[in-house]
């Protein structure tokens, strides 16, 4: 139990360390960052580009005219994400509106609609971000609605 602990934290500390290390020599700019954040942030709230099942990081670089390196930088240092953590949770917060503003949308359409390709992506994501699957989390809503 100890050795894995200190290991453990050996490697949280490697971690944060790596992120320094890796952007040293970044030259982004704090004025930089913060444009390169509202853009990202107005393409997922305005622009809607999570429900692209094509979108990863190349194409947002190329909508934003960014350098993925940048957009990279400020998803690590500034948004404390990754661009895939983004992504999934517009995904699974917009498939929760859906599946309960739309009892007659399917969930199979549900899962096109907000972008994922895999039914099995999708239900893993879904469970993990909000405890149970669609089905049961949709059903459970309507029982709420019933009272």
């Amino acid at each position: 139990m100890f050795l894995n602990l200190k290991f453990s934290r050996k490697r949280q500390h490697l971690k944060h360390g790596t992120i320094r290390i890796k952007y040293r020599k970044s030259g982004l700019t704090l004025e930089e960052s913060n444009e390169i954040q509202m853009l990202i942030e107005n393409a997922f709230e305005i622009d809607r580009i999570y429900m692209d099942a094509g979108l990863n990081l190349d194409e947002l670089a190329k909508l934003l005219d960014k350098s993925k390196h940048k957009i990279s930088e400020v998803f690590s240092k500034k948004m404390k994400c990754t661009f895939y953590e983004m992504l999934n949770q517009y995904r699974i917060e917009e498939a929760r509106k859906l599946l309960l503003n739309g009892s007659q949308i399917s969930i199979k359409s549900i899962i096109y609609e907000v972008g994922y390709c895999s039914k099995a992506s999708f239900y893993k994501e879904f469970k993990k971000k909000v405890g149970m699957t669609p089905k049961a989390y949709r059903k459970m809503f309507l029982k709420t609605q019933d009272f």
